[in-house]
């Protein structure tokens, strides 16, 4: 139900990881996705459809199919997450999903960042600090068409800039959510986790931008296995290479 090829995407690096729950059957309904939209640049989506068996497991497949849909044919990013949200609604299911879909133009650095009662987006810098974008959200994907009825679902759309170097996360809660702790707390232990980057290792003497996200993204999946497990879990990792230097005579 996941893609089976990640697309290369010009003028970036692309990491993800799923890993399977432990409870229930041993599937669930987290996603990620790489589309390559109409107008250019690169949309990036990150969804948890409720529950953790196979039904979880065959509507992620159809959401993230419609939404990759909709955005390949074009449509605004705030637009797509709606029409997905009026889908989910008028399939035989009582699912609903959350979602974060952020539009990236690699030209300029500029992010659109749309979510659907899903988390944030979060940003490692050139120097290893790192921030999540707060974002205004709307409701999970079924939930808003449901309380929109004939109205219009709006999702409001937040923009960021990424700078040369820097590195976006994008996450399912398996990664972050212990049962009975306020998310807060593992988020900023999630956020020291990139920190800190491939090695595990906050050093102010390491690169300015983790050289290996692919293993960035392996060590993320490892931790919060070990400390969380039960869940699924996903994450996607993309970091935006420098801009070639000018030709030189």
């Amino acid at each position: 139900m996941l893609p089976r090829v990640v697309p290369d995407v010009p003028g970036a690096v692309v990491a993800v990881r799923y890993r399977s729950a432990r409870l229930g059957g041993s599937v669930g309904g987290d996603w990620y996705d790489v589309i390559p939209p109409a107008d250019g640049g690169v949309g990036l989506a990150i969804g948890d459809v409720q529950g953790h068996d196979t039904d979880a497991a065959v509507v992620m497949g159809q959401v993230r199919m419609v939404l990759s849909a909709y955005v390949a044919e074009g449509h605004p990013s705030a637009t797509a997450l709606a029409r997905t949200s009026v889908f989910l609604r008028e399939l035989d299911t009582d699912r609903f999903a959350t979602c974060t879909y952020v539009h990236a133009d690699l030209a300029t650095g500029l992010l659109r960042i749309v979510r659907a009662g899903h988390l944030d987006a979060l940003v490692r810098h050139r120097d290893g600090t790192c921030r999540w974008i707060p974002s205004a959200g709307g409701l999970p994907l079924g939930l808003s068409a449901e309380f929109a009825g004939s109205g219009a679902i709006d999702y409001p759309v937040t923009r960021a800039v990424l700078a040369p170097g820097e590195t976006l996360l994008l996450c399912t809660d398996g990664l972050v959510e212990v049962p009975g702790t306020d998310l807060g707390t593992p988020m900023g232990l999630l956020a020291g986790s990139v920190a800190a980057g491939p090695e595990g290792v906050e050093d102010p003497e390491a690169p300015e931008a983790p050289e290996d996200i692919d293993a960035l993204a392996a060590r993320l999946l490892d931790r919060a296995d070990d400390v969380h497990g039960g869940d699924d879990m996903a994450v996607l990792l993309l970091r935006r290479d420098d801009p070639p230097h000018p030709a030189t005579r």
